[in-house]
């Protein structure tokens, strides 16, 4: 994995699985993280955030009923 503004031209035996940039996260706003070494899911609230090589997003789904007392 290569961090940070970086031109990469890899090779024709590399394989790119996934392109990814940082999270824009306002102070209010938030994600949720899954560590899929070992399925761990945090949240990360109020700041960029750029995921590592064994983590992803996670899609936290709210109940019908609590999304309509929101």
């Amino acid at each position: 994995m290569e961090y940070g503004p970086v031109s990469y031209l890899p090779p024709t035996s590399v394989t790119v699985i996934r392109q990814q940039s940082e999270i824009p996260l306002d102070k209010t706003e938030g994600i949720y993280v899954r560590n899929l070494t070992d399925g761990k899911v945090r949240a990360v609230i109020g700041k960029p955030y750029m995921l590592k090589a064994n983590e992803q997003l996670h899609e936290y789904i709210l109940p019908e009923i609590i999304e309509t007392l929101l």
